[in-house]
C-alpha cells in the first residue's frame, strides 16, 4: 500500500491529537523545574523526569513558539578555509557535558568545512539576543568541542546507525534556554505506532532563510509502508530507523541534519519531552508527503550510556 493511501487515517489521529492537547492545555499542564544533583549535575549521567525535557510552552501547538521552547536543540557550527563559520547541522542536549547528533553531520569534514563550536541557548539566528513579547534570553553560549565519538557501525554508504556524541569542552550551566532532554530509557520506552502524532523542530536549513527556530507536527508512518516508499537495496530502511511524515508547507518538518523527533509525556500536571529520532535521511516533508527517515534513539541507549564518560 502506498504511504499517500494513509493520508485519511493521518488527518484523523492529528486531529483527536489536538483534541487531547487542548484538553490538557485547559487541565493547566505546566512545567516543573527542579535542579540537577549528584551525578545528573556533573553531567556523566542521562537524567530523567524530572530532570529533562522540561519546556516552556504554550498549551497547545502554536505557529510561533516560544524563545526558551525546546531548550535542548544545538546548533553545529562549521568554519572553513577562510574563517568563515556557518551552521549545517543540529544537536540535542542530553547533560550537562554532551550533545547527541548523527554521524554524518560529524564524520571527516563536512563539504570541507570543520566543526569549530556548538551553540546553545539560539532561538533567532538573525538576533545578538533573542526577545520576543517583551521576555529576552540570556545571549546563546558558543562552546568548545573536546571530544567526538561516532556509532562504531556507522555507515556512511547505507546510512544505518547515524548517530553520534559530542563531549562539550566544560559542563554547561543550565537555564530556561538550556536543559537537557529526556532518552527513551529502557523503562520509560514505548512502540511507536502509525499514525501517532510527534512534534519536530529546527531551523530547517539553518544555512537558509529560516532563521527562527520553529516546529510542526509529524506522523509515524508505518515501516513497511516506509520500506517501500525507500526501497533501495543499496540502502534499506531497517528497524532501528522511523519514518515520519510531516505537515505540508511546514518549514521545520525534519529535512535537516539532526533536528529533533519529540514525544511528549504529561503526567500530574507537568510534562517532559522524550527524544526519539533525529532526522537522518529524506527531503523536507513539505515534498509531495514524503517522508523523512530518523535514526531510532532508544535502540542506541545502551551505546549512549557506555560511551559517556566522567
Amino acid at each position: 500500500m502506498r504511504l499517500q493511501q494513509s493520508v485519511l487515517f493521518i488527518a484523523y489521529a492529528y486531529s483527536a491529537f489536538l483534541i487531547s492537547e487542548t484538553d490538557q492545555a485547559q487541565a493547566g499542564t505546566t512545567t516543573a523545574r527542579t535542579e540537577l544533583t549528584g551525578n545528573q549535575a556533573e553531567g556523566n549521567a542521562l537524567p530523567e523526569p524530572p530532570f529533562c525535557g522540561r519546556s516552556n510552552e504554550d498549551g497547545i501547538l502554536m505557529p510561533n513558539i516560544r524563545i526558551d521552547q525546546y531548550p535542548w536543540m544545538a546548533l553545529l557550527s562549521y568554519t572553513n578555509e577562510n574563517g568563515d563559520e556557518e551552521f549545517m547541522c543540529g544537536g540535542n542536549l542530553i547533560n550537562r557535558r554532551y550533545v547527541l547528533t548523527v554521524a554524518h553531520c560529524v564524520m571527516n569534514n563536512l563539504k570541507d568545512k570543520k566543526l569549530s563550536k556548538i551553540r546553545l541557548g539560539e532561538y533567532n539566528l538573525g538576533e545578538e539576543i533573542d526577545c520576543k513579547n517583551g521576555e529576552c534570553n540570556e545571549k546563546p553560549l558558543d562552546l568548545n568541542v573536546e571530544d567526538i565519538t561516532t556509532h562504531p557501525d556507522y555507515s556512511p554508504r547505507n546510512g544505518h546507525n547515524d548517530i553520534a556524541l559530542i563531549r562539550l569542552a566544560a559542563n554547561v550551566n543550565l537555564t530556561d534556554s538550556i536543559q537537557p532532554i529526556c532518552l527513551p530509557l529502557p523503562e520509560t520506552r514505548v512502540n511507536l505506532t502509525g499514525g501517532e502524532i510527534l512534534t519536530v523542530a529546527g531551523w530547517d536549513p539553518p544555512q537558509a532563510n529560516a532563521k527562527v527556530k520553529s516546529h510542526a507536527r509529524a506522523s509515524i508512518v508505518e515501516h513497511t509502508d516506509c520500506v517501500k516508499e525507500f526501497w533501495n537495496p543499496r540502502r534499506p530502511i531497517i528497524t532501528s530507523q522511523i519514518c515520519a511524515l510531516g505537515e505540508v508547507s511546514k518549514n521545520s518538518c525534519g529535512g535537516d541534519s539532526a533536528n529533533p523527533l519529540m514525544r511528549k509525556v504529561s503526567k500530574d500536571h507537568s510534562a517532559n519531552w522524550y527524544l526519539e529520532g533525529m532526522s537522518s535521511l529524506g527531503s523536507r516533508c513539505s515534498s509531495e508527503n514524503f517522508p523523512v527517515v530518523y535514526t531510532r534513539v532508544a535502540d542506541y541507549v545502551d551505546w549512549i550510556r557506555q560511551t559517556i564518560k566522567v
